[in-house]
C-alpha cells in the first residue's frame, strides 16, 4: 500500500530467469541461495509479479531541487559492491556524477558518505545485515535539509533461520549471515 520507489537487484534479476524459462540460470540461483525464489513465486499476486519484472536497474528522481539516482550496486553495474572503504577511483568516478544523491545498496553493510559534490547513501539491509546481526538497518532522508541518518532496530532471525533448516539444511551460510 505504500507509495514507493525501487530498481532491479540482482535478486530480482534472478527472479526474471524464471519467467525466462532460464534453467541453467535457475539452477546456479538454487545451488547458491536454495529454494527462496521457488517459494516466493507461489506467494506473490501477479500485480507484485508485474511490478518486479517491470523495476529498472536504476532511477533517476528529483525531489524539490535534488537530482537522485537510485541504483543497486553502482551506476555502472548492478552487481558492483561500493563500500565507504572504496577505492579513490571509485570515489573520483562518483564524483563525476550530475547528481546531489547517490543510493546504492547491494553490499548489505550502511554507510553514509559526503563527497564534494554528492552525497553516497547506503541504507545497508533490513532483512540480512552484514555488518552486525540481527541488527536491521535502513536511511531516513530530508534532501531539503541534506540530512539523513543511519538507523538501526534488533530483529529476531530465529522463524526465518527455522525455514532455512526446514527447506535448505545443506545452505548453512543463509542461516549463519542472519547471525553474524
Amino acid at each position: 500500500a505504500w507509495n514507493w520507489i525501487g530498481v532491479q537487484g540482482n535478486h530480482e534479476t534472478c527472479f526474471n530467469y524464471y519467467f525466462k524459462k532460464d534453467l541453467e540460470l535457475i539452477q546456479l540461483y538454487r545451488e547458491k541461495f536454495g529454494s527462496s525464489l521457488d517459494m516466493v513465486l507461489g506467494q506473490l499476486s501477479q500485480k507484485q509479479i508485474s511490478i518486479i519484472k517491470a523495476l529498472k536497474d536504476t532511477k533517476e528522481l528529483v525531489l524539490g531541487n535534488k537530482r537522485i539516482l537510485l541504483v543497486h550496486g553502482s551506476p555502472w553495474s548492478q552487481n558492483e559492491y561500493i563500500y565507504k572503504d572504496s577505492s579513490p577511483y571509485i570515489w573520483r568516478k562518483i564524483e563525476s556524477l550530475p547528481y546531489d544523491y547517490l543510493i546504492s545498496g547491494h553490499t548489505h553493510y550502511p554507510f553514509i558518505k559526503h563527497l564534494n559534490n554528492i552525497t553516497v547513501l547506503n541504507p545497508g539491509s533490513i532483512g540480512q545485515p552484514r555488518d552486525y546481526g540481527s541488527l536491521a538497518s535502513w536511511i531516513e532522508a530530508d534532501f531539503n535539509k541534506n540530512l539523513a541518518q543511519i538507523y538501526r532496530v534488533k530483529f529476531d532471525p530465529k522463524k526465518i533461520i527455522a525455514e532455512i533448516n526446514e527447506y535448505d539444511p545443506q545452505k548453512h551460510y543463509l542461516a549463519e549471515v542472519l547471525t553474524r
